[in-house]
């Protein structure tokens, strides 16, 4: 695997996950070189979702830019509290955001990724 810039990609490194990931309300993060992969399993609360913003805004302190990817598959659904800590930590990190990617999201979420997009002018993909 390379990363963008034609490199090797840096192995998987963990930044921050919830005590119970993948049970319930779960989710994690990792980092493959400039790409921020976050994993979502279940209902996603609006405590889990400011926690799960925060991560994003913790990782993204400089200049840096990142690809985020949303891995949603496995999510059942989320609370408004979720989705407006993540639209807050999109807005204040929309300069560091390079581009975003959802995988197995449902026709809503695939919508209210790319209206994010839109916001903050990043390319949106979906598979």
């Amino acid at each position: 695997m390379t990363s963008r810039d034609g490199g090797a990609a840096t192995p998987l490194r963990h930044l921050y996950e919830t005590s119970t990931p993948w049970m319930g309300e779960g989710w994690q993060v990792e980092q493959i070189g400039s790409r921020l992969l976050f994993r979502f399993h279940g209902d996603l609360s609006e405590l889990e979702g400011e926690r799960s913003a925060n991560a994003l805004l913790t990782h993204i302190t400089g200049t840096e830019e990142v690809d985020l990817v949303f891995e949603v598959s496995q999510m059942t659904g989320f609370a408004i509290g979720a989705q407006s800590a993540w639209r807050r930590a999109f807005m204040r990190r929309r300069r560091s955001i390079r581009s975003l990617a959802t995988v197995g999201a449902n026709p809503l979420v695939r919508m209210g990724a790319t209206v994010l997009g839109l916001a903050i002018g990043v390319l949106v993909e979906h598979s």
